[in-house]
């Protein structure tokens, strides 16, 4: 298997052209490329997401005919003290964006399990509302969704000898923030 490194350079050394290699050249060379641990650690990562969010929207569908994200608004929602969030806030819970919690809410909406009101204090605000069948899903998909969970992740880290849970949670803090940040950079500010 080709590294990200190896790939870059093979399609760099064919796209050359005449005054153009220097420039090619001095961008591969600017790039701090993934060392072998790294790219293992990187890609074992990802691998992670992608199979926990996987199990999560298999098992949801299955049991309770709702998606992950389905599952996500319908906890946010669950938690306030009213079952009423501001659609902006929701956004910022979540790390969305405003079209996707928009299709989101309104694909929601047509199966009962939330409606949008009209903010009471700032009439160009949206309010999303649990519905009482929305409160049932999610009463009925929570504690399969715990039990599922703490099998797939806390049982497995707890298996791992000497594992700082305060250390990791630390770190995948500072990813989330570092990601964060990174995410209004423009390419030149990189």
């Amino acid at each position: 298997m080709m590294t990200c490194q190896q790939l870059a350079g093979k399609f760099f050394r064919f796209g050359e052209t005449g005054g153009q290699s220097g420039t090619v050249q001095d961008m591969q060379q600017d790039v701090p490329w993934l060392n072998d641990d790294e790219q293992k650690l990187w890609r074992a990562m990802m691998a992670a997401a992608k199979a926990v969010d996987r199990a999560m929207d298999t098992r949801l569908l299955a049991t309770e005919e709702i998606s992950s994200a389905d599952f996500s608004v319908l906890v946010s929602l669950s938690e306030s003290e009213t079952g009423m969030v501001r659609m902006r806030e929701l956004c910022e819970n979540l790390r969305w964006d405003r079209s996707r919690m928009s299709h989101q809410i309104t694909r929601m909406e047509k199966r009962g399990l939330v409606t949008k009101v009209r903010c009471a204090s700032d009439s160009r605000g949206v309010d999303v509302e649990l519905t009482s069948h929305g409160r049932d899903v999610i009463e009925r998909a929570a504690p399969d969704h715990v039990r599922m969970i703490r099998s797939i992740v806390f049982d497995v880290l707890d298996g791992i000898e000497g594992l700082d849970r305060a250390a990791a949670l630390n770190a995948l803090q500072s990813v989330t923030a570092a990601s964060e940040e990174f995410r209004g950079k423009t390419l030149a500010e990189q």
